[in-house]
């Protein structure tokens, strides 16, 4: 039992917590023992932010998550900005290869 929750697996209530990818550079082996546990309570792992800080592709590979979310910045040029959907496309893909959730921040359109 944690805190009075049995249970707990993420399925039934749902909790999640972000981590912002510039937050996770200084201790990264301490970091993901820290995170493994709280996935291990059924608590969800959201990488927040992901490529405006130190974007170190090898915490993908590193650390228990389970959705990336890709930093407003680069949504905001889509479809236009040919960078913006280079970059975008990159991180979709790495996020489908590690088997992780996707979240867009900010869209505001339907393009």
């Amino acid at each position: 039992m944690l805190n009075g929750f049995e249970g707990l697996n993420g399925a039934g209530y749902g909790m999640d917590i972000e981590i912002a990818e510039s937050s996770l550079v200084q201790d990264i082996d301490t970091t993901s023992r820290k995170l493994q546990v709280l996935r291990e309570a059924g608590i969800r792992v959201a990488l927040d932010d992901f490529g405006t800080g130190y974007s170190f592709l090898g915490l993908l590979s590193r650390l228990p998550l389970d959705t990336l979310k890709i930093a407003r910045s680069f949504i905001h040029g889509l479809p236009l900005d040919r960078a913006s959907v280079a970059l975008t496309t990159s991180i979709i893909g790495l996020a489908v290869a590690f088997g992780l959730v996707t979240v867009a921040e900010g869209v505001e359109t339907t393009e």
